[in-house]
């Protein structure tokens, strides 16, 4: 595993990058679900719904992230995903690496 210490340092910021989004999903689904009764242009209920999916798949994201500040192997990752290892490496190892970048490093002794 060759991010292993540079994953193990990210999982305050990986963490707090996943509650984050997710608290975001919620409250966003919770304002569409309350207003799911009321009129709209046409057209607006799928904009909504679209930016919904935008935004659960920035949780996705932000779940596999952490899984892997966690551990996970990414054959752990695609299994609960129920795809290919292959195709999530592809889709989230890069993103992983720049990620971890960007995020300021916990210096251990």
């Amino acid at each position: 595993m060759p991010h292993s210490n540079i994953r193990t340092t990210q999982y305050p910021a990986r963490r707090a990058d996943y509650e984050r989004v997710t608290s975001e999903v919620a409250a966003y689904a919770n304002a569409l679900a309350t207003d799911a009764g009321k009129k709209s242009e046409p057209g607006e209920r799928l904009l909504r719904v679209r930016e919904l999916r935008t935004k659960g798949l920035e949780a996705l994201t932000a779940a596999v992230l952490l899984e892997r500040a966690e551990g996970a192997s990414w054959s752990n990752i695609a299994r609960a995903l129920g795809m290919d290892e292959s195709f999530v490496r592809a889709r989230w190892e890069d993103f992983e690496r720049d990620k971890n970048m960007e995020l300021p490093r916990i210096v251990t002794g």
